[in-house]
């Protein structure tokens, strides 16, 4: 399926690509940012209507929960920048931490990095987010594909809980066996568009990090992507489906 992207990646003589603290003596500051638009084929086709996971194992159900986070022990590992896990922490306030769990019912979103979380931390959205108790909200994830090749997507849909009179947010992550390092987020609804969530991935112990957005508004529309890339500097891609 083709979808367009764009590639936004930042240079300086501070940091490199999207936050990887650079070591060193001070030289004169410089800065370019680079905007390279492409079409690409994804491997996976994007679904343009959310769909509950029906065929995979639930992580909450539909019974009200705020603040949690639970266990899930994947057939792979997944990683950012050089650190993986295949023991993974799923927050209802819509991120994963990877072989801990500190931090994971973290409901008060900060930029990256973030020491007050685990070290290795994904963050599809990361909001202040809850299973309302409305019969329609859960969370679940799901394992497909031939070992070497397999793909766990994990599917959220939570409300903001300061407004769980509105439609629940639904967005997805997805982490691929063959392609350490990438996580694709697909947004079908997000009730605040990113104005009070932060998107992107870090590894704090190895000062890295990737963030797409903080509090930013209209930064997450509906039916778009954000592609994560957590190895070298970090850079992310961006589009719609």
């Amino acid at each position: 399926m083709l979808v367009s992207y764009v590639i936004i990646t930042r240079l300086s003589g501070s940091f490199a690509v999207t936050g990887n603290a650079a070591v060193g003596t001070p030289v004169i500051p410089f800065l370019f940012i680079f905007f390279m638009g492409y079409d690409i084929a994804l491997t996976e086709p994007l679904s343009s209507s959310p769909t509950l996971l029906r065929s995979g194992p639930q992580i909450f159900g539909t019974a009200f929960n705020d603040d949690d986070s639970r266990q899930v022990t994947l057939p792979f590992a997944i990683s950012a920048f050089g650190s993986s896990g295949s023991d993974i922490y799923v927050s209802t306030n819509g991120f994963v931490t990877v072989n801990s769990n500190t931090g994971s019912s973290s409901f008060s979103n900060q930029p990256l990095p973030y020491d007050n979380v685990a070290s290795v931390s994904i963050f599809p959205y990361w909001d202040d987010l809850a299973i309302s108790g409305d019969g329609q909200d859960r969370i679940e994830y799901e394992v497909s594909g031939d070992s070497g090749q397999r793909i766990v997507t994990i599917n959220w849909c939570v409300k903001t809980l300061s407004q769980q009179d509105q439609k629940s947010n639904q967005f997805t992550a997805t982490f691929y066996e063959n392609d350490e390092g990438i996580a694709l987020f697909r947004y079908y609804k997000t009730t605040q568009g990113g104005s009070s969530a932060t998107v992107g991935g870090q590894n704090y112990d190895a000062n890295d990090f990737v963030q797409y957005e903080y509090n930013q508004d209209d930064s997450v529309a509906d039916r778009s992507f954000v592609r994560l890339d957590m190895t070298g500097g970090g850079s992310f891609t961006t589009g719609t489906f």
